[in-house]
């Protein structure tokens, strides 16, 4: 019997998170959150194996001329692609500093040299 109280405590957690956010939101949201589902539920049914790609690729340019801008060579685009050179950039050089330090045999530190 304890194996199975904890197999549904979780289960009654969920339920019972979804029953407070459902209030929370409210009728207004509820219906908002259906529609949502409903829209990705009929672009997902309309993917296939033949047509995967092309539907992937196109809704991937979908989205970057929403967060970037339709044209080429736009002021957004460019701050776009600085903002993320800079973020990859940065995150690469935290990975830099913070890996481990290789050891000798004896136990001493190595000296990085470059």
């Amino acid at each position: 019997m304890e194996t199975l109280g904890n197999l549904v405590w979780p289960v009654i957690l969920a339920g019972g998170l979804g029953k407070l956010i459902d209030f929370l939101i409210g009728k207004a949201g509820q219906e908002k959150a259906k529609d949502f589902l409903l829209r990705w539920w009929v672009r997902f049914d309309e993917v296939h194996w033949r047509n995967f790609g092309r539907e992937e690729g196109l809704f991937a340019g979908r989205l970057m001329k929403k967060w970037f801008g339709r044209r080429t060579w736009s002021f957004r685009r460019f701050t776009g692609a600085v903002g993320l050179l800079t973020a990859f950039l940065f995150i690469g050089y935290l990975r830099y500093i913070h890996r481990p330090r290789r050891r000798a045999a004896g136990g001493a530190t190595l000296r990085r040299t470059a």
